[in-house]
């Protein structure tokens, strides 16, 4: 028994060939990337990376899978959490006010666990902004390796810019040797 449209979804994947040994992204873009992204102190990245596009960009890298089911799995710990608090609160109200304990631990484990779940938001965002930057060729990288930003072209569908848009809104003031020698490949 088949599916229907299934197959016009594998096919195109099996194409892609994306192995975890490639390095694609490249590292090196990935943590310039990421670095652009913690100085820009962006709030909101939850709400920002969790768009069709960049669901569908980030389900094509398989390791972004993985990551992508991380910062799932500790959202829902960290309601956990805030739940265990709450009951807590009110068993300690009912029997002893000992019992706020348990509530203190389940607050301190949620703010330890939104601290890294902070961080790996901000790495799928310099995943997607890496890509972005290679497939519109930004500061050269396209350039310096042709074969991935053919690849990124072909995860991401098209050249959009919106992360480019989103991080660097005014990238075009940017002085370009400065850019190629902070940014650019080595």
């Amino acid at each position: 028994m088949t599916i229907i449209g299934v197959e016009s979804i594998i096919t195109p994947m099996r194409e892609i060939k994306l192995e975890a040994e490639d390095k694609f992204p490249p590292k090196e873009l990935i943590a310039k990337c990421y670095a652009v992204i913690n100085s820009s102190r962006i709030t909101n990245l939850p709400e920002v990376i969790v768009t069709k596009d960049n669901m569908v960009t980030l389900g094509l890298l398989p390791d972004m899978v993985v990551i992508m089911g991380g910062a799932t799995a500790a959202f829902k710990i960290r309601i956990m959490c805030w739940i265990s608090a709450a009951i807590a609160v009110v068993c300690a109200w009912v029997f002893s006010w000992w019992i706020l304990v348990v509530a203190l631990v389940a607050i301190v484990i949620e703010r330890k666990i939104a601290a890294r779940s902070e961080e790996t938001w901000k790495f799928l965002a310099a995943v997607l902004l890496s890509l972005e930057v290679l497939a519109n060729d930004f500061a050269g990288w396209g350039t310096a390796r042709p074969d991935a930003m053919r690849r990124a072209i072909v995860v991401m569908g098209y050249k959009r810019q919106a992360w480019l848009d989103y991080i660097l809104p005014r990238r075009n003031e940017i002085n370009k040797e400065e850019l190629m020698q902070k940014f650019g490949p080595a």
